[in-house]
Order: structure tokens, then C-alpha cells, then sequence
């Protein structure tokens, strides 16, 4: 059971400055439309009607006039409440008030002007205003600020940390799929999501960073958009999370939820159960938002805003872990109180004359008598005795703890004369570090997980009509683990042979069939996701047309750790044969200790993956009042993506146009990379030849500058292949009747 505390703090003032990093990233837009037509009370169009628009968080203000058929559009609106207003000479004013606007969301709202003085005003509730949107056939749904709160889903306390991603599951449309989510039935890769309008997709698998998300305490709105989705966007589904912004009036929060095994229910196993598992975790937090105000010296009302919030998750935890060890007997080499479950044990073989041991061996391999310090004696039973079974002889707890500490902070300034510009960023910074126990008495690694997340956009009313919106954001994910136990001078110390380039943190493996196997391996290792985006949008009313034109280029790069087999670099070994037998002495572990194992494998990675690519996209759109009742919405999206490069030569491609074999094609200047007697093997090469006293394939490998799928190669030993053609293009064609 969990315990939520939820408090509103009034506070009277201020903040000494805002913190705005120049940066930030737009995959596409949050902005929202708010469209209408001006009639009479007879349905007779109004032109030249004076249109005002005010957010009536911020106090910004924004004036147009109505076309001659009537019409007027605010494009690249907040979301947020709004207050519009209507005048004209011989009618009455017509005020509607609280106008809910969603992000990227189009509403409608058409004004009716009676005759009279402008003195006499018509007020209209936001209740009579339909939002649902009529000019748009796109399909989505929204969750708002207290939606995200309230739902009966835990990111606040769950052992897995904070993120709000599992709300995304419960959207409209939207099912979850193996951490992605498919959206109105299309393909987890073919939806996109995104914080004000930066992709959080991870550039190593494409699925959300789930703590690339904003802490839920400062979310405003989610949104769904698919079926028949703007050419604007890169992907038929998008999921947009908004966050939340200062406005002139001061607001904050503070929480607090725990959870409590003390609240739970008794096992549902009582009585054989009594106990119940200890459970204590907390988060907690707290935020804030308003103006920007500096007594005597600046008042941000109108135009300077800042918000921000911190969210703490402290989860302790320990889990049992269960291993079988070597008695204390054995680990001396003695075996006489080893017991064989499968075939009596009738004493251990002398692998150099063919005699007997007995049941001692003469002496330990010393690279195996240190390997021996990494697993402990037995506590469970007694230590010097044996039985060869997967039963458990040595359980401990271990410490797997988390917790996670998370800034999120916005700030807005509008500039100018009738706020034409606006300046906006947001910056959110996550570390979510957990401790990772490792087999036997390897100690244990600290999972990182460390996320940056950074958005600016430029927003410049040129004109009612004419409006630019830049953008530049980033996403920085880095998650893996570190170990403080040094592993690289361990494994030197053993004395073995023929190790290279131990350019990571490990350990060797070593397998045996009941006994535990020494498997930490690889002990650091990281993953790196990079993300930046550049993008600018150009939106333009003429008379029915609204148009819209953009482009956007998104850098990306993929560190992912490289490995085949085991420990790789470290060397595996392999003492069983079948069962516990070894083949040398009969058993496994008696094999260890004299160093002969029953198979090894060894590679050499010579570094790890480090793909990197730029992807670019442009796109022009319109949405055409026809008739009155009539709306066509098309546009047209053109990408190229090329695909990945790796800066150490590790992406490689194969070319199918070969008659008979293809060929493979890899990055000029690291053939020393490809193991040519071994693709000959397989027949994978032409003539073998010597080159440098190297075997040489010939013929069937291509050199290439990059290596994405080729488009046309010519055979050659330095053939280039030409770049890739990534190309999508996205006609739409929608008609709209209201």
C-alpha cells in the first residue's frame, strides 16, 4: 500500500533569474491553431472584424483581422486558456473566455456578431465552443495536467523508478508493445515519441528513453496523433508530451509518496508465509512557477517566465541470491568427501601418465588458485563436504538499491513590441543510479543511468500572417555499468597467455556444469545515445490557404559495447564435458585447478561500436478552406537518411549483386579488421593469396567510404560505393465536410 501526500504551496514572490541553456530541439512543432470565421447572427460573413487573442496565464496579446471571407487563424499558439474577443464597426463586442487550446491541436471557434454598439457585449462560455476539431482529420486524444497526476499508474514509487512512460500506455489508441507502443494499429517503429517536440527515441534501438521524460510533476498535457497525421510529421503516430511553463500567477507544489510494506496485505501463502517482504521507498518533491520578478529592478509580468521541479525516488532493496561453490576441501585439491550424483566417484585420473591421483591432486594451477578467491566458502551444510547437484550451498542477500535525483526547468521571455518574439527553452537532468550485484564474490557494479534532455526555440511573428519558428534540441542518454574492482590488473596477475587489448574492465569466464560459473565478464560497459536536432518552420495565411513549409536535420549517434562470445577479450573456459565430467581428470572442477579446460574460445574486439549518421527532412503543407463546409488538408514530406558509419570501422554491409557469392563491403582502410582465412573458409573470398606475409582475400571484398546499403558498386580492390538514397515520400490527401 502506498501513502501520497499532496500539498499546494501559496508563495507571495519572485525568483532571482532564469536559467535558459541555448538549446533545444524540435522533432516538429507543440504549437496549437485557433481558427474561425466571423458571421452575423444572419450567417453572413464579417470582414475586417479585429480579432484579439489573450493567454490568459502569460497576459500575452496577439491582434489579426478577419480576410474577406471572414476568416482568421492564430497559428503557433501555447497551449493553454484563452480569452478571444471580437470588434467591428456596427456590431456588438463577442468575448468567449477560457478556451481550452491543446498542443498541436486545431480549434475552431466562430464568432456571431449582433448589430449594435460596440459598447454592448456578447459573452460566450468556452462550454459552447465544440472541441472537437473539424478541420483536421488526423485521430488523437489528450490526458491534461491532472490526468497525468491521478491516473492509477505508479511512476512514483514503483521499483523501477519515476518515469511517467507507462501513462503513455493507457492513451487512447495506444498498447503497449515490449517497452515501445503501437499507436491506432501501426508499428511500434512507426511511432515517434517526443518532449516539446524533441524526439526521446533512442538512437541504439529506437524504443523511448523512459527517463528522458519529465518528471510527471511537470508535464501539462500528452497527445496522441495518428491516422491520417500532417505531412509535417516524420512518422504516421506521434506521442508529444508538453510540459508545464510559469504564467503571472505564482503556483507550486510539494509531494510526497511512500510506500510501506507495513501497509500490504499478508501473503496470500499464510501461514506457510508469515513474513512479508521489507518494502520501504519514498519520492518526494516539489515545484514552482510564475513571473520573474526583481523588487525595484524588473517585473516580469506579461514576459518573463520561469518554472521548475526537483523529484527524489530513494527504493532500498536487497534480493537473495542462491550459488554452488567448491567445498572447502575441494579448493585445496582434495576430493575426498566429493560426492557424484550421476556415476559413482571412484577417484580422479592422472591426465599425464594415465595412473590414478586418488582422490588429491599433487598441486593447483596457479592462475586457477587466484581465480579461486573469487568464490567463497560454503554456508550453507557443511563446508568440506560435496554433493554434485544444482542445490544451493552458499546464499546471501545483496544489496540492489536505487534512487534517482531529477531537475526539470523552463523558462520564457517574450520581447518586442506586441510580444513578436518569444524565446523559450527547457532543460531536464536525470541520474537514476542502482546497484547491480555481480556472481559469487565479484563486487558488485553500479548501473548509471544519467539522461539529458535540452530544448530552445525562437519564435518571431513577422507578420499576423507570417510566422518563423526555429528550434534546436538535444537528447544525451548514457546507461550501463561500472565496477570499482579492477579487472584488467586481476586478470594480468593470473599469468595467462596471448591476451589483447584489454581495452575495457573484465574478467575471464569460467563454466562449469553444477558449480557456479565465474560469469561477470564484461564489468563496465556503457551505451550512449546522442541526439541533436536543428529544425525551422515557416507558417503563412493567404486569403483560404494556410500554409506551412519546413526542414530539420537530426544528428545522431549509437555507442553500443561490442561483444560475440563470453568475455571476449578475457577468454571463456569450458571445464565439463558432459554432466560434471572433465575431460582430463573425470571431473570439471579438478580440471580447473590443474588449468586444463575442456574448450576455450578467445576474440579480440578491438573497440566498440560508435555508428554515426545525419538525417534530413523537408515538408510543405496546406490546408485549404475550399467552401464553407469544405477543408482540404495535403502536403508533402521528402527524407533522406543515410545509413550509419562507425568511426572504428565496425559496420560492414554485403552486396548481393555479385553473381553467385556477393560481396562484402567494408569501410576503406580497416581491412586488418576482417579474419581472412576464416571468410575462407566459408568460401567467402576468391583466390587466397599472400600479401605482407598476410592471407589476402581477393575480389569478393569491396572498399567503401561508408557503408550503407550500396546503391550501384563496380568490383574492384578500392571500389567505392555510392551514398544511400533513404528516401520516403508522404503525399496526403484529406478532404474535411462540416
Amino acid at each position: 500500500m502506498s501513502l501520497f501526500l499532496r500539498r499546494p504551496v501559496n508563495c507571495l514572490l519572485l525568483l532571482l533569474g532564469t536559467l535558459l541553456p541555448f538549446s533545444s530541439a524540435i522533432a516538429q512543432t507543440i504549437q496549437g491553431s485557433i481558427i474561425g470565421t466571423v458571421k452575423d447572427t444572419t450567417g453572413a460573413v464579417v470582414p475586417r472584424a479585429i480579432v484579439t487573442l489573450t493567454n490568459n496565464g502569460e497576459g500575452s496579446i496577439r491582434t489579426t483581422t478577419s480576410g474577406d471571407s471572414g476568416d482568421f487563424v492564430f497559428n503557433d499558439s501555447k497551449s493553454g486558456l484563452y480569452t478571444i474577443s471580437v470588434t467591428c464597426e456596427g456590431f456588438g463586442k463577442w468575448v468567449a473566455t477560457n478556451i481550452h487550446l491543446s498542443a498541436r491541436q486545431e480549434l475552431r471557434v466562430d464568432p456571431s456578431l449582433a448589430a449594435g454598439s460596440v459598447q454592448q457585449e456578447v459573452q460566450v462560455s468556452a462550454d459552447a465552443i465544440s472541441a472537437i476539431d473539424t478541420d483536421d482529420a488526423s485521430v488523437s486524444g489528450t490526458y491534461n495536467a491532472a490526468d497525468v497526476l491521478h491516473l492509477p499508474v505508479n511512476t512514483r514509487a514503483s521499483a523501477s523508478g519515476t518515469s511517467a512512460l507507462n501513462i503513455v500506455g493507457t492513451l487512447p489508441g495506444v498498447q503497449a508493445d515490449h517497452g515501445q507502443f503501437s499507436l491506432q494499429g501501426a508499428l511500434p517503429f512507426q511511432t515517434q515519441v517526443a518532449v516539446d517536440g524533441i524526439t526521446i527515441q533512442s538512437a541504439t534501438g529506437n524504443s523511448p528513453i523512459a527517463d528522458a521524460f519529465p518528471s510527471s510533476e511537470s508535464i501539462a498535457e500528452i497527445r496522441t496523433d495518428g491516422v491520417l497525421n500532417n505531412a509535417e510529421f516524420g512518422q504516421p503516430g506521434e506521442i508529444s508530451i508538453i510540459t508545464k511553463g510559469g504564467t503571472n500567477t505564482i503556483h507550486g507544489s510539494v509531494f510526497w509518496y511512500h510506500q510501506n510494506a507495513a501497509f500490504d496485505a499478508i501473503p496470500y501463502t499464510f501461514p506457510t508465509t508469515k513474513k512479508k517482504p521489507k518494502l520501504i521507498a519514498n519520492t518526494y518533491g516539489g515545484s514552482f512557477g510564475g513571473p520573474v520578478v526583481l523588487p525595484h529592478l524588473y517585473n516580469g509580468h506579461d514576459r518573463t517566465f520561469i518554472y521548475g521541479a526537483y523529484e527524489g525516488w530513494r527504493h532500498p532493496s536487497t534480493t537473495t541470491y542462491g550459488y554452488k561453490v567448491p567445498s572447502t576441501l575441494m579448493k585445496k585439491g582434495d576430493f575426498s568427501r566429493y560426492v557424484s550424483t550421476s556415476t559413482p566417484f571412484a577417484g580422479l585420473r592422472d591426465p599425464f601418465t594415465g595412473g590414478s591421483y586418488g582422490t588429491t591432486l599433487p598441486t593447483i594451477n596457479a592462475a586457477s588458485a587466484k581465480l579461486l578467491s573469487l568464490y567463497p566458502d560454503p554456508n550453507v551444510g557443511d563446508p568440506a563436504a560435496y554433493t554434485d547437484d544444482d542445490v544451493a550451498n552458499y546464499i546471501l542477500n545483496k544489496d540492489n538499491s536505487g534512487h534517482s535525483d531529477q531537475f526539470d526547468i523552463r523558462g520564457d521571455q517574450y520581447l518586442g513590441p506586441n510580444q513578436k518574439f518569444l524565446l523559450w527553452g527547457r532543460f531536464t537532468w536525470k541520474n537514476f543510479p542502482t546497484n547491480s550485484p555481480e556472481p559469487l564474490l565479484v563486487p558488485s557494479a553500479q548501473n548509471t543511468n544519467q539522461t539529458r534532455v535540452l530544448k530552445v526555440s525562437a519564435n518571431y511573428t513577422i507578420r499576423p500572417n507570417l510566422i518563423n519558428e526555429f528550434g534546436f534540441g538535444l537528447t544525451f542518454s548514457t546507461n550501463g555499468q561500472a565496477n570499482s574492482f579492477d579487472g584488467k590488473a586481476f586478470t594480468t596477475g593470473l599469468g595467462l597467455t596471448g591476451l589483447q587489448n584489454l581495452f575495457y574492465n573484465g574478467i575471464p569466464e569460467v563454466d562449469f556444469n553444477n558449480l557456479s560459473a565465474l560469469n561477470a565478464d564484461r564489468l563496465s560497459s556503457l551505451t550512449k545515445s546522442r541526439t541533436f536536432v536543428y529544425t525551422d518552420n515557416l507558417s503563412y495565411t493567404k486569403g483560404p490557404h494556410n500554409l506551412r513549409f519546413g526542414a530539420e536535420i537530426n544528428k545522431v549517434e549509437a555507442v553500443t559495447p561490442l561483444g560475440f562470445n563470453g568475455a571476449d577479450n578475457y577468454g571463456t573456459f569450458q571445464f565439463n564435458t558432459s554432466n560434471s565430467a572433465g575431460l582430463f581428470t573425470g571431473v570439471d572442477f579438478a580440471d580447473f585447478l590443474l588449468g586444463t579446460p575442456y574448450q576455450t574460445f578467445y576474440d579480440n574486439v578491438q573497440a566498440d561500436n560508435d555508428g554515426k549518421s545525419t538525417h534530413y527532412a523537408v515538408f510543405g503543407q496546406d490546408q485549404w478552406k475550399a467552401t464553407s463546409n469544405l477543408t482540404v488538408n495535403y502536403g508533402l514530406r521528402y527524407e533522406f537518411e543515410p545509413g550509419y558509419y562507425d568511426v572504428h570501422g565496425d559496420i560492414g554491409n554485403f552486396d548481393p549483386s555479385v553473381a553467385k557469392s556477393g560481396a562484402v563491403i567494408y569501410p576503406a582502410g580497416y581491412s586488418s579488421l576482417l579474419a581472412a582465412s576464416f571468410l575462407a573458409s566459408a568460401n567467402a573470398c576468391g583466390p587466397l593469396r599472400l600479401q605482407l606475409g598476410r592471407p589476402y582475400c581477393q575480389r569478393r571484398f569491396l572498399h567503401a567510404r561508408s557503408v550503407e546499403h550500396p546503391g550501384r558498386l563496380s568490383l574492384g580492390p578500392e571500389a567505392l560505393s555510392t551514398s544511400a538514397l533513404h528516401a520516403s515520400f508522404r503525399p496526403r490527401l484529406q478532404a474535411i465536410r462540416r
